[in-house]
Parts: structure tokens; C-alpha cells; sequence
């Protein structure tokens, strides 16, 4: 017996998509909230701290797609984290986003840096950005129109 597929364009990519697996580290509670609504409002999965040492005791049980962390934070910021993460040979290519307006050498080790206060949606596009270069939905293809 053959097995009958219904493919639909763009489903594998949706499917990528919504394995993708996204960290969220604030210390603010009610912001930390928030972003977690809106990342899964866009299908994906979320994991959440309310600081970088928690985070990285995430970081041996998940392997997120994406870190969204704020700089700012008790116990460990969100700079001493990024340092860390991006020194371990297990998690120094998981992109790293960082919510803040402080410049320092450690916040220059952030791959993408979101100055605060930021428009949630303006959060979740940058989110969804690095994500689908993780997942494009061309195969990875470059076409020049």
C-alpha cells in the first residue's frame, strides 16, 4: 500500500518553525510575562527565567533557538550570562538578544542588541528574524528577483 501525502507549501517550514525554542531571561516579572505571551502568540515554544544563573542551569536540560535576556539583574546580569554562554563550546552559537541601552565590551558580545523600552512587537520581529535564518523557507536559497 502507498501512502498518500497532502503536502502544502510552506508546512515543513511551520513546522521548523514552531520546534524553534526560545529563552527569555528578565527579572521583571510582569514584563517577563509579556514576552512570553507574545513569542508563543507566534508559535513558538518558550522557556523563561528571572535570571542568568537560573538561565544557565536551563541551558544543560534545553537547547534554545534564540536567548532573549535583559542586561540588567539580580544574581547574574544579563552581560555576565552572555559572557559565560558564549565561552561554552555547547552554546556559543545559540544567537543571543540583548535588551538594553547599556554599551559595554560584554553587551558587544550580544548578537543582536534591542535598546529598552522596546515595542513588544518590535521584540518579537527581531525574535522571528534570527529564527527563520535558522529556518528559512526557501531550503536556504538565495534568489535575486
Amino acid at each position: 500500500m502507498i501512502a498518500k501525502y497532502n503536502w502544502i507549501p510552506g508546512t515543513f517550514h511551520r513546522t521548523k518553525r514552531q520546534q524553534a525554542l526560545v529563552m527569555i531571561v528578565d527579572d521583571n516579572l510582569e514584563l517577563l510575562d509579556m514576552m512570553r505571551q507574545a513569542i508563543k502568540h507566534e508559535g513558538f515554544r518558550v522557556i523563561c527565567s528571572n535570571n542568568g544563573y537560573d538561565a544557565l542551569s536551563l541551558l544543560y536540560k534545553y537547547t534554545p533557538s534564540v536567548i532573549v535576556s535583559d542586561y540588567v539583574m539580580p544574581v547574574m546580569d544579563g552581560a555576565k550570562f552572555l559572557s559565560i554562554m558564549k565561552s561554552s563550546k555547547r552554546h556559543c552559537m545559540i544567537p543571543f538578544i540583548l535588551l538594553s541601552n547599556v554599551d559595554s565590551a560584554r553587551a558587544n558580545l550580544a548578537d543582536v542588541r534591542l535598546p529598552k523600552p522596546f515595542r513588544m512587537h518590535d521584540m518579537v520581529d527581531v525574535v522571528s528574524i534570527v529564527i527563520g535564518q535558522q529556518y528559512p523557507t526557501n531550503g536556504g536559497i538565495s534568489i535575486d528577483e
